[in-house]
């Protein structure tokens, strides 16, 4: 087999190429849904318009095989840590490949050396950036319906990255609530939400349309300050924030954005996005020519809808605040005959995992976070010796 090359995205034909790979490789499959090319490009520095890759450096490379793009990562150098993290740690995602083990150790290694050079001891991922955007690697689920921003690969994904010498350290869930179920949790729940409204005081209300920027404000600051203590957290920087929030403006739907006030203060915040994965199928996640118009009509006609956040502040957790907020958005999914989608819960949010399940809903996808030691990563001895990295021009041959 001819050697493979792993080569730094540089020009404009690398990054065209990068973006293009998954499609390239799975879009014959019938359950792959691509990301957005568009929003990758921008999280990724290679077009500007997102302050991710300013703030953070970040790195990616295009594993090439007879002038054939065949494998792709990124490293991301973080500018923060993970709240949690006890060791320094940088990030990799965006990965995707043909299943071939020693062409994935030559992204990985390149990853974990990359990490290495910038004084890092671990390297963790797939965060794609990071963990406030996509996360993990999916390890089951392959029969289920794609979902919008949730990672969506074919099985051997994992089963590279763990004969290259990854190791699990959290797993994440997918829950599915049926229209049946629906039917018969959402009754309940509104009396939930009733009997907080009668002791507590405790009001709801959807997005206001006209006071947009304030309430997507609102939202953000919830949802940052209920998930400081929770697994991987890492805070939005301000522009961030705001560029999420511009992000949001164009996808939010008032009836699946929901608050919990007490007193006029919002304590509780709950969010549903339309599932555009269907959609990003039929345009292969490019928004040009048409693509953009038929995003914007799947939008209003979505079928199915994936909720993202669903938060309260700590001194209003034990409540029930969260489970009244999701009743708000399963009765507009009835009356939209849609189905949801909770994701992603994290396997350390056991309380969160239970209340969902209780409510009905069924795991119907797990994805997985990795990490490895870059010096062991790096100490692979039975890699080919003609893997090689592409450093600013010059070459640099890898031994082991």
């Amino acid at each position: 087999m001819s050697a493979i090359r792993i080569i730094p995205v540089q020009t404009s034909q690398q990054k065209k190429q990068f973006l293009e790979l998954p499609a390239r490789l799975h879009g014959h499959e019938p359950k792959f849904a691509p990301s957005l090319a568009w929003d990758e490009s921008r999280l990724l520095g290679f077009t500007s318009g997102h302050p991710f890759p300013e703030e953070n450096e970040v790195q990616a490379w295009i594993a090439v095989r007879d002038e054939m793009p065949v494998g792709r990562i990124a490293a991301i150098n973080p500018r923060q840590q993970s709240l949690a993290s006890e060791e320094s740690c940088a990030h990799f995602g965006f990965f995707a490949a043909e299943n071939d083990l020693d062409m994935a150790r030559s992204l990985l290694r390149t990853a974990a050396w990359w990490a290495s050079q910038r004084g890092h001891e671990v390297v963790r991922g797939p965060f794609s950036p990071s963990i406030n955007y996509t996360v993990g690697l999916m390890q089951d689920g392959f029969e289920a319906e794609p979902s919008f921003q949730v990672p969506n690969n074919p099985s051997y994904y994992a089963t590279l990255l763990e004969a290259a010498g990854l190791k699990s350290i959290q797993d994440l869930f997918a829950l599915d609530l049926s229209r049946e179920q629906m039917t018969q949790t959402t009754p309940r729940l509104e009396r939930v939400a009733d009997r907080l409204s009668q002791r507590y005081g405790v009001k709801f209300r959807k997005l206001n349309k006209w006071k947009l920027d304030s309430d997507l404000d609102q939202f953000l600051r919830i949802a940052q300050q209920s998930l400081q203590h929770h697994w991987g957290f890492v805070p939005l920087s301000e522009r961030e924030h705001q560029q999420l929030k511009q992000d949001l403006r164009w996808i939010v739907d008032p009836n699946l954005l929901h608050f919990a006030e007490v007193d006029g203060v919002a304590v509780g915040a709950a969010l549903a996005l339309p599932d555009l994965a269907p959609c990003l199928q039929r345009i292969q996640g490019r928004l040009f020519p048409l693509g953009f118009l038929k995003l914007w009509w799947a939008k209003k006609h979505a079928k199915r809808f994936r909720v993202v956040a669903t938060n309260v502040l700590p001194q209003y957790n034990r409540l029930g605040i969260g489970p009244a907020l999701i009743s708000r958005i399963a009765r507009h999914a009835l009356k939209s005959d849609a189905s949801i989608e909770f994701s992603w819960i994290a396997q350390s949010n056991p309380t969160s995992f239970q209340t969902i399940e209780n409510g009905g809903a069924k795991r119907t996808k797990t994805f997985r976070v990795y990490e490895a030691n870059c010096i062991e990563l790096l100490d692979h001895r039975d890699l080919p010796k003609a893997s090689s990295v592409e450093c600013g021009g010059m070459m640099a041959q890898l031994t082991c």
